[in-house]
């Protein structure tokens, strides 16, 4: 059911995301073929599955509002072999290397909450903060059909968004669609994106494979740009499926 308060986050993440673009831009995004779904009475293109997930039929693709039992079926990072207190610029195992376009500092915390379940996998992680001017790159080693990570970025008082593309270098192309989170937005009973215990769940699952995510800070709307960096990103929660 498409007013389900579980899907509130991810649905408002979606919509300001389609809002927010020009013609053009929205030309750009939105499937040129008409929706047509037996359980999307409404031709939106999209249908709201259990557990936070939400899927783009016409594109093939999933996005994940909350780490219900199919997103973690997806492999996870282990961070515990990185010190606290390290500069990393990749994360690895014997699958596949995650690989940042900066120095991020690993800490853990067990009194801070990062997010309650199952908005997160985790509530008190290790975390990885990043102080970037605007962009923060992602590369994978690897192609891969899904990957995830849980993210927050401290609210200041000057509302931002943070724009996140999931990308396949090697065709240029970007798998859709493109979403976009506000800080200090309330818009559950559980802290705002931006804020202690405010993270959210930055993950999906595409017929298309990809290998880079794109994290930007941008401003609330085309006509305002983002407040000046540095800003710091916290990132938290990876997992990933191979593409085959």
């Amino acid at each position: 059911m498409k007013k389900n308060f579980t899907f509130a986050l991810v649905a408002m993440a979606i919509f300001a995301t389609l809002s927010s673009c020009s013609k053009e831009e929205q030309a750009a995004i939105d499937p040129v073929m008409e929706a047509s779904h037996p359980d999307d009475p409404d031709g939106d293109g999209i249908i709201f599955l259990p557990d936070g997930e939400v899927y783009y039929y016409l594109d093939s693709t999933s996005l994940f509002g909350e780490a219900g039992p199919k997103y973690l079926t997806f492999k996870p990072i282990n961070l515990d072999k990185y010190k606290n207190g390290e500069l990393l610029d990749s994360i690895c195992n014997q699958d596949i290397a995650v690989r940042f376009d900066t120095r991020g500092l690993k800490s853990h915390s067990t009194s801070v909450l990062w997010a309650a379940k199952p908005r997160v996998a985790e509530e008190y992680p290790p975390l990885i903060t990043f102080r970037v001017d605007s962009i923060l790159t992602i590369k994978l080693s690897k192609m891969v059909t899904a990957f995830g990570y849980e993210i927050n970025s401290p609210f200041t008082g000057t509302k931002r968004a943070i724009e996140t593309t999931f990308r396949n270098s090697k065709t240029n192309k970007s798998v859709r669609p493109v979403v976009v989170n506000y800080t200090g937005n309330l818009v559950t009973n559980r802290p705002p994106f931006g804020l202690p215990g405010g993270a959210l769940l930055s993950a999906r699952e595409s017929a298309m494979p990809f290998d880079e995510v794109v994290i930007k800070t941008i401003g609330i709307n085309n006509q305002t740009p983002p407040p000046p960096g540095p800003f710091d990103i916290t990132l938290a929660g990876f997992r990933y499926r191979l593409a085959k």
